[in-house]
């Protein structure tokens, strides 16, 4: 899709006002969080099945809100657009291949007795973080704790806490010698083996940063063939591995599938220093596909040895 044909906002995302080198990028790095926290409920699925379900029921608080175009997967003739075009809607793919990524992820932690929602937003999409904001309260009035559970067991939820934060970029520590990426959620395991080729969780990581990049009007000067070099001599080892298959629908479309997924603890050691601003921004935007309903959220922890797996 041209940007011009996919409306002003696409238009912007395929001409970023300025070129970036890797080791730049984490410092203008702009997003905003939206926490807000909830009792538990007294029954819920597991986190990842209602992270989907509220991603579904953000968008269906949205719907009323936009124009006959966005509703109908168009670019929105508002101005400013609405939220659902935004957030929503594929902008552009590059080169016909990749779409950008949209701009924002979900996160959930379960305690207890209560439950932190997290939702984070990229770039110059934060004009519209109070929009999701007060989307993401009335999705949590209306999302299923428990699919199909009877009207008799519904719930509202006492919101104990909401606020945004906001951060203009992201520290960037020197690189250790060898460190894991803890998966915290599973990530997307479709057309390749990662347990095989796990240096491919490295370069889908980098397509979502190249992406979300242009988010910040940001373009990366990066040649991503001597790049993928770096990233595919290095050491790799996973630990604490588990597979499964994830699911994946849309309530609009009436269609769903699955898909391989694959969590753990990936250890990766080398010469991380190139590579090593994308592995901490990657925190805040997970890796991989399916990171707006909560998939490749992961946490980095320095590791002594390489060998110590």
């Amino acid at each position: 899709m041209d940007g011009d044909e996919g409306g002003p906002i696409a238009a912007r995302l395929a001409r970023p006002e300025t070129l970036v080198r890797m080791e730049d990028l984490a410092g203008r790095w702009f997003h905003q969080v939206v926490i807000l926290e909830t009792a538990r409920p007294r029954r819920m699925d597991a986190i990842l099945d209602v992270l989907g379900r509220l991603r579904g029921a953000l968008g269906n608080v949205l719907l009323p809100l936009a124009s006959r175009e966005a509703r109908e997967g168009r670019a929105c003739r508002y101005d400013p657009p609405s939220a659902l075009d935004i957030f929503f809607r594929e902008q552009l793919r590059l080169s016909g291949r990749h779409g950008i990524p949209k701009p924002f992820v979900l996160a959930m932690d379960a305690g207890p007795r209560s439950l932190v929602i997290r939702l984070t937003v990229f770039g110059f999409a934060c004009d519209w973080t109070l929009t999701m904001r007060d989307a993401l309260l009335a999705a949590v009035e209306r999302v299923e704790w428990v699919r199909n559970a009877s009207p008799r067991t519904a719930e509202t939820l006492e919101i104990r806490n909401c606020r945004i934060i906001s951060a203009p970029g992201i520290d960037v520590p020197p690189a250790p010698e060898v460190v894991d990426m803890v998966f915290e959620t599973p990530v997307d395991a479709s057309a390749s083996d990662l347990l095989l080729f796990p240096a491919t969780v490295v370069a889908r990581l980098a397509r979502r940063i190249d992406g979300l990049a242009r988010w910040m009007d940001l373009s990366l000067d990066v040649f991503w063939d001597e790049a993928a070099l770096v990233w595919e001599t290095l050491d790799y080892g996973w630990s604490d591995v588990e597979t499964g298959t994830s699911f994946r629908g849309s309530s609009r479309q009436q269609r769903g599938y699955g898909y391989p997924v694959i969590w753990g603890r990936l250890r990766i050691g080398g010469p991380l220093t190139p590579l090593w601003p994308l592995l901490m921004i990657g925190q805040t935007s997970h890796a991989g596909r399916g990171a707006t309903a909560g998939l490749g959220r992961y946490r980095l922890e320095e590791a002594e040895d390489f060998g110590a797996l």
